[in-house]
């Protein structure tokens, strides 16, 4: 699973890390958590990953959160620009390197310490 990868990555790392096992969860933890970034999967159960980038960018308190999305799917056009549009990064899941997933991670959060 992508969860216990990323978990297993950021173990020493100076982030707090907070999972969610499908979107409804997830939602519920960015509700309780705000974190500074989001990564997202988008097959998940219950509510996918496209349903809670939605309900994000909805959301006036957590639309302005980056999200990066991890996807095995293969996008059909119109998916990859609404991910376009409402992530900053897509990134697949497949030859995903560790490293350039923690690099992404720690320029969205220098950033986000520089901008706020």
């Amino acid at each position: 699973h992508v969860r216990d990868m990323v978990t297993q990555l950021m173990e020493g790392q100076p982030f707090d890390v907070v999972t969610a096992v499908h979107g409804i969860d997830g939602l519920e933890a960015i509700r309780r958590q705000q974190p500074d970034v989001i990564l997202l999967d988008l097959m998940m159960p219950y509510l996918d990953g496209f349903g809670v980038l939605e309900q994000l960018r909805r959301d006036p308190v957590f639309h302005h959160i980056p999200v990066i999305v991890l996807t095995a799917k293969t996008l059909t056009p119109g998916e990859t620009t609404l991910l376009q549009n409402n992530a900053v990064q897509v990134m697949q899941k497949q030859g995903l390197a560790a490293n350039d997933l923690l690099e992404e991670l720690q320029k969205i959060l220098v950033s986000g310490q520089q901008n706020g």
